[in-house]
């Protein structure tokens, strides 16, 4: 992942980063997952015979006219060559799209997509705009390639890249009217690995198919092994299915409901005296608000089934109710009376008048559910006030234009208000350059990390083209910087400080790949865990790109535990010493389900779809996950654990915790967290 990427996703997480108090989602965080959720089996197709090599040749696209672009001057060339990644045979058909990247902002001339037919897979595309692109490559019976990050030079032709295209399975079927079994036209069907977020990556350019006049749709690049279909259509409840993708072919039948619903009214404590305000439900953890009408209405529908809290709020009351929703049951007519809520109060001191203006408080609950948070900046005076907050356990934050952020756990009492002052800690400057190898290493994300824990976080800061950069404000201590991958030494903060710091030009660098071949395996977590106690704390991840390629830049000399690991396949676990330079090690993973676990609720036996794995290594962390579970709440989680502590960990639930795991199959019954 680029840094600059990284910094982006940084700024929109800053808001919410009061909710790691909660100390449960490690890593990446993947989407809240609904219920009604099944398994099928798909078949694999037969594969098309191989094709032979043919001599070089540059063959020009058929019949497709050149891009204009706006200015000719400011343009380049790409050239390359797509090959099955197997073989290592042409793919003479394909098809080639960019999309904008990270600095194609306010493009008028996005090339768009090109059709080729080759005679040996080699293509030229003239004339591209200078800038960073997306490239995606797509051939019938391939899986989609996808370049991140491709710069286009003005003036220059690139080197030929090779693009390796992985085959791809066959995936039919059919979705349906539950009640009626008619098909659903127009349905939309895309697909995604297990491994991957609903909202991860470019989510919103992943391949998808529409069901035809019958419910009927098709795909021909699925990847084999666990994957994901989201299934949407307009007047029923969306859904998610996962799907084991074998060798075995079924065509999928697909049921759509309308859902449930929650209808009803926000009143007064008399339960008849209407009144506007805004009405959250949420499950699981997804969430969704909105405003009553005039006459205090409000009405979701196509809701999944499971537990759900409705929350009603105005400027100085709220209500809360509980209940369970059944698989397309509508409760209509639910009535939230409201109570007097308590109001927190307080100063926030520390931070100019320029920042206070920028300052945003608010409320999490322990529930992680949102409760408020101040409608105008504190102002000069720093004074905030939060109305209507409901008793019980929370996180109270304030967040400076995602820079800086400050947070502390309160507990608001049922029969008083409370009044908790926020003091950001006046800082120092701290300023210098970032160079590798002597040279300046532009655009670059700096992040300070105290070595004894605080409350407050400091967001850091980017390298300018010179490399320089500037952090305000930062409190006194010992802190090591973060420059992505390179961790530096522990440094004190006592003044204003000037801090060179210059990366190691070493990294550690590979790719995964199928056993028994050369076919690179996309999405693979690689972690490494250093050995040593001063940097027992970290752990460093890359993912695996289309190339099957991961680079740790900037990693220190040292002793680390490698571990590479995705769903379907065996997670690979070695100890290296890296010292220099590597960039031909290769990890061999072959197809291995894991070992099943059982996860259900202890009250009730329903079953959990979805779950955050932590390992500990006698007292040191481990690697980390999320997975998902099916609909009878079985997953599979790596033998490679066995020996480790592993804590299970499902929001609103008490953390299940294994000592020493044997490897053996699990069956957890979760408690639900106790409410405040």
């Amino acid at each position: 992942m680029s840094l600059r990427r990284r910094y982006s996703v940084l700024l929109v997480l800053a808001l919410v980063l009061g909710l790691m108090w909660f100390g449960r989602a490690l890593f990446r965080s993947n989407d809240a997952e609904h219920a009604s959720e099944k398994v099928a089996t798909i078949a694999a197709v037969e594969n098309p015979p191989l094709e032979s090599a043919t001599p070089p040749a540059i063959v020009q696209p058929a019949s497709v006219a050149a891009p204009v672009a706006s200015n000719p001057t400011n343009v380049g060339m790409l050239r390359g060559r797509v090959i099955d990644a197997g073989t290592r045979q042409p793919v003479r058909e394909f098809e080639l799209e960019f999309f904008g990247s990270r600095d194609a902002r306010a493009v008028n001339e996005i090339p768009g997509a090109r059709k080729f037919n080759t005679k040996d897979g080699r293509f030229e595309w003239p004339d591209l705009p200078t800038r960073h692109w997306m490239l995606k490559a797509s051939a019938r019976g391939y899986q989609r390639f996808e370049l991140d990050d491709l710069w286009i030079q003005e003036g220059v032709a690139t080197a030929e890249i090779i693009l390796p295209l992985r085959r791809g399975q066959a995936l039919r079927g059919r979705v349906y009217d539950e009640k009626s079994g008619a098909g659903i036209a127009a349905a939309v069907i895309t697909f995604r690995e297990s491994n991957v977020g609903r909202y991860e990556g470019n989510f919103r350019e992943r391949v998808r198919a529409e069901t035809g006049k019958n419910g009927s749709f098709a795909f021909d690049g699925v990847p084999k092994g666990s994957i994901v279909l989201s299934v949407s259509a307009s007047k029923y409840m969306a859904r998610e299915i996962d799907v084991l993708v074998s060798e075995q072919t079924s065509p999928l039948q697909i049921a759509l409901s309308a859902g449930g619903a929650i209808t009803g009214y926000l009143t007064r404590a008399d339960g008849r005296t209407p009144v506007v305000g805004h009405i959250s439900v949420t499950t699981g953890g997804s969430s969704s608000s909105k405003p009553t009408s005039d006459a205090g209405e409000f009405s979701f529908e196509r809701l999944p089934p499971g537990n759900y809290k409705v929350r009603g709020r105005t400027a100085n009351q709220t209500a809360k109710l509980e209940f369970f929703l059944a698989k397309d049951e509508r409760k209509d007519g639910v009535v939230i009376a409201l109570s007097e809520g308590r109001t927190i109060r307080g100063v926030i001191t520390g931070l100019s008048a320029a920042d206070l203006r920028l300052v945003h408080v608010m409320l999490l609950p322990r529930d992680g559910s949102y409760t408020g948070s101040t409608n105008e900046s504190p102002g000069a005076s720093g004074a905030y006030e939060i109305h209507g907050v409901a008793p019980g356990e929370a996180q109270l934050i304030a967040n400076v234009a995602g820079r800086r952020q400050i947070s502390k756990t309160v507990q608001v009492p049922a029969d008083a208000d409370l009044t908790v002052d926020l003091a950001f800690p006046r800082g120092v400057r701290l300023s210098g350059n970032v160079t590798r190898g002597g040279k300046p290493v532009s655009r670059a994300l700096l992040q300070p990390r105290p070595v004894l824990e605080q409350a407050l976080h400091i967001e850091g800061a980017i390298t300018s083209d010179r490399g320089e950069y500037l952090i305000e404000d930062l409190p006194k201590g010992d802190y090591y910087m973060l420059v992505d991958s390179y961790r530096s030494h522990t440094f004190e903060v006592s003044g204003d400080t000037v801090l060179d710091i210059d990366v190691p030009t070493t990294n550690f660098a590979g790719r995964t790949v199928e056993e028994g071949g050369n076919v690179p395996i996309v999405g693979v977590d690689v972690d490494l865990l250093p050995t040593t106690s001063e940097q027992a704390r970290l752990l460093w991840r890359e993912r695996s790109n289309h190339f099957g390629e991961f680079t740790f830049s900037g990693l220190e000399p040292g002793s680390y535990l490698l571990s590479a690991y995705k769903p379907g396949y065996e997670m690979h676990r070695e100890r290296i010493s890296h010292g220099a330079t590597v960039g031909d090690m290769t990890i061999r993973l072959r197809p291995d389900q894991g070992v099943e676990i059982r996860m259900r609720e202890a009250e009730g036996g329903q079953p959990i779809h979805k779950a955050v794995l932590r390992e500990t290594i006698g007292d040191r962390p481990g690697t980390g996950f999320s997975f998902r579970l099916d609909e009878n709440g079985v997953g599979h989680v790596p033998g490679a654990l066995a020996g480790s502590t592993l804590t299970f960990d499902a929001g609103g639930y008490v953390p299940a915790v294994v000592r020493d795991w044997d490897g053996q199959p699990l069956d957890l019954q979760l408690e639900k967290q106790r409410k405040q």
